[in-house]
């Protein structure tokens, strides 16, 4: 078993980016699912309410992200002063956020109004001590710090899927941090903890992810 993929999430349901490797911290990978968009009360936007977030490339830089969608350009949004309670699923969490230019410009692209929330050092988010056990910190993941996927688990979904005359789907639907190789299929479900490279992972919880009825990242400009 290796692992064949890193990722991290800058901006949660935009773009990923692929790592070669990486530093860990209480809070996962660091970087991922730092920021997120939010309606003008707070509540947090993904691809299940937006899909065409899915189009959203996302770079860091100079401590905010340089965000753009093909065909309209870039902006750059940066932590301000503003902050405000921003809801992601049952947590509330104290964020800053971008300025109003930047969030203008997200608004207009993706057609209905929003803000870019920040997680920076103020903000604090707890996992589900349901399943933890403990007090864990978390960013603006749907539950918990790291996601794990296999590929042996997506050769025989896609099998499936291909034998009930559905498209195979890539790794990047699941939007996974660490992708181990496997060979056998679902063997994750029965880990209750993995290492690698002397670093301890509990497995606490298998995660559902939600089919999203539209094209995939990589059709959106077709």
């Amino acid at each position: 078993m290796q692992i064949t993929q890193l990722n991290v999430y800058p901006v949660k349901s935009a773009r990923g980016l692929t790592l070669s490797e990486t530093a860990i911290s209480a809070e996962g990978l660091p970087g991922d699912r730092r920021a997120m968009l939010v309606d003008p009360s707070g509540q947090f936007i993904t691809q299940r309410e937006l899909p065409a977030i899915a189009t959203l490339n996302v770079a860091p830089e100079a401590g905010g992200y340089r965000l753009s969608i093909e065909g309209k350009g870039d902006v750059l949004a940066l932590p301000s002063s503003s902050r405000l309670d921003v809801t992601v699923w049952k947590s509330t969490v104290d964020a800053a956020l971008a300025s109003d230019e930047a969030n203008r410009t997200l608004s207009q692209w993706l057609g209905q109004e929003m803000k870019l929330a920040f997680f920076d050092d103020q903000s604090k988010r707890l996992a589900n001590a349901e399943w933890t056990g403990n007090e864990t910190p978390v960013t603006f993941a749907d539950g918990y710090q790291i996601l794990v996927a296999t590929t042996a688990s997506l050769d025989a979904l896609n099998a499936d899927m291909t034998a009930h005359g559905e498209d195979s789907v890539g790794m990047e639907r699941f939007r996974p941090n660490i992708v181990l190789e496997t060979d056998d299929a679902w063997v994750e479900d029965r880990w209750a903890a993995i290492e690698i490279n002397g670093i301890r992972f509990d497995l606490v919880k298998p995660c559902t992810r939600l089919h999203h009825d539209h094209p995939g990242p990589e059709d959106w400009f077709a």
